[in-house]
């Protein structure tokens, strides 16, 4: 269990890596939990898809995607944004794919359904189609994301953008939790890409 702080409330949380098969490749998944309010509040789930396109050797075996504890505050803030009540008695608040794919979104992740419905939309399909949609500099799409203890609408393409992100090294790109570049899915483009 971590814990981070966002707009004076103390949260915990944790993070367990799965991974979700597609027409195409095995891909990383990680479900995030969050409570703020103890054990006995109401949970926040949320499970990531990472948005790494090709997928490196060994698939999902290959993949580090994993959230940061930036990639975390934004979860939480568009969590509280859209009628979380952590304070609440038991119960989880799921950010699922069908009702929030289209306006959540984090750099390197997609919302999923793929771990609890196997109908769901092919996450292979998704990730392909996130990498045409990122590759693309002038979408118009609105988007949060996180800026110390306070949520920031930002016109970006279609990501959650963590503030850390957005500063270090004087460009977009999102960090590794070592702090080095995130490699690029298109090396030829000018800026970095979502993993």
């Amino acid at each position: 269990m971590r814990r981070l702080h966002f707009g004076g409330q103390s949260f915990t949380w944790r993070a367990r890596i799965r991974c979700v098969q597609g027409n195409g490749a095995c891909h990383r998944c990680i479900r995030v939990r969050a409570w703020g309010a103890g054990k006995t509040g109401r949970a926040l789930q949320a499970d990531l898809l990472s948005a790494t396109w090709p997928p490196p050797w060994g698939e999902c075996d290959g993949d580090d995607a994993y959230p940061t504890a930036s990639d975390v505050r934004a979860t939480i803030g568009y969590a509280l944004e859209n009628g979380w009540p952590p304070a609440a008695r038991g119960g989880t608040l799921v950010l699922t794919e069908h009702e929030h794919g289209d306006r959540f979104g984090l750099p390197g992740f997609l919302l999923t359904d793929r771990l609890v419905n196997p109908d769901s939309p092919d996450p292979t399909t998704r990730v392909i189609r996130a990498n045409k949609i990122t590759d693309e500099p002038h979408s118009t799409a609105t988007a949060w994301a996180a800026n110390d203890h306070r949520l920031t609408r930002l016109a970006t393409p279609s990501l959650l953008l963590p503030a850390a992100s957005r500063t270090s090294h004087g460009h977009s790109g999102r960090f590794s939790q070592k702090g080095s570049p995130a490699r690029s899915a298109n090396p030829s483009a000018g800026r970095m890409l979502p993993r």
